[in-house]
């Protein structure tokens, strides 16, 4: 056999194995009318959300970052997933020098040029405080 022919034949087996073989277990998330936000950590934490079955999520503008937490998920999605249960912290770089203190503990998990996302278990909202007057005691 040809040099030329063992190299088309290997050439065509590689390629069989790498669309075949490295492929067939992977499974395919497509996520509907995605358009990019222009950072790699925030598209990659939509991504893994979708991938765990988020249907809703919430961002609440805060002083110095935003809150970003999966609202609801699909029947059947695991209800431990660090994706679904968790609140992610998002600082913009424009904002990176600032540190917000958070009342829990949170951990990086992804920065790029743009931003920076941290995450931290999700803790029951505190009571809103009532502010009453009281009687002076004059």
């Amino acid at each position: 056999m040809s040099l030329l022919r063992r190299a088309g034949m290997w050439m065509l087996t590689m390629n069989l194995l790498l669309s075949f073989g490295c492929t067939a277990h992977r499974q395919k998330l497509i996520i509907e009318n995605f358009t990019s936000s222009g950072s790699l950590c925030w598209d990659a934490m939509v991504v893994n959300q979708a991938s765990g079955g988020c249907t809703s999520v919430t961002i609440e503008e805060h002083y110095g970052y935003k809150l970003y937490y999966c609202q609801t998920y699909s029947e059947g999605s695991d209800p431990a997933d660090p994706w679904l249960v968790n609140n992610f912290y998002i600082i913009e770089a424009a904002n990176s020098s600032m540190e917000p203190i958070f009342n829990q503990p949170v951990f990086p998990i992804c920065s790029d040029a743009t931003l920076m996302i941290l995450y931290g278990e999700k803790v029951p909202a505190e009571p809103e405080l009532e502010l009453k007057e009281h009687p002076r005691l004059d």
